[in-house]
């Protein structure tokens, strides 16, 4: 995300909670971001994050959830990091209503350059609402939380022509990724080539000494 994001880019974190990816792309590769976070709590947390690393005015929250229609949906308010649009009656579980809209509806007037998705199980719902924005080929990557859950979301990514991937930073060097039942964050890109050459094209970042 360093690598590929340049300074005044726009960044989507979708499903930001205390905004570990929003500081990396506001503080290090000096993107703008909209980040989105409906839970009260980390929304709160954000907010401080970016006052603490001094990065508050080049991120626009959105306390309201992604999904494929615009409206209200009920929310998990009791799960900390892993909170989530409620499925049924959620027995015992602290709900909350907030509003919802889609990835077109939100980025309508601007495309973003990366967007990160982590909605716990809800990937496939919030693509199905970026069905503009994906077809225009506008995003150059995406980094998707995938799981056992996330064939739906394989698919819909896959007939846009987004191929799967790993990235290693040494190297800076795409690599397939075919395991994408197994959990974690997949990388998603369309053209392999402009996004490898913007790789490439990258200052250097030191992380803990090391040179990227």
């Amino acid at each position: 995300m360093v690598h590929l994001l340049r300074p005044g880019e726009l960044f989507a974190d979708i499903g930001a909670n205390a905004g570990t990816y929003t500081v990396l792309a506001a503080a290090v590769a000096g993107a703008r971001v909209v980040a989105v976070e409906p839970v009260p709590d980390a929304a709160d947390r954000l907010r401080a994050n970016l006052e603490l690393n001094q990065v508050a005015e080049r991120v626009t929250v959105h306390r309201v959830a992604i999904t494929n229609r615009p409206g209200t949906v009920r929310f998990t308010a009791d799960a900390d990091t892993i909170n989530r649009i409620a499925a049924g009656e959620e027995d015992g579980r602290h709900l909350i209503e907030v509003p919802a809209t889609t990835l077109d509806g939100l980025f309508a007037a601007e495309p973003p350059k990366v967007l990160k998705i982590d909605v716990e199980g809800h990937e496939a719902a919030v693509l199905e609402g970026a069905r503009t924005l994906l077809a225009t080929g506008a995003i150059m990557a995406l980094v998707v939380e995938m799981g056992d859950r996330s064939s739906r979301a394989a698919e819909i990514l896959q007939r846009e022509r987004y191929a799967s991937f790993s990235y290693d930073p040494f190297t800076r060097s795409l690599r397939p990724r075919f395991d994408l039942g197994n959990g974690g964050n997949v990388i998603w890109v369309r053209d392999r080539a402009a996004v490898a050459h913007r790789l490439r094209a990258a200052r250097p970042i030191s992380v803990k000494g090391l040179r990227i």
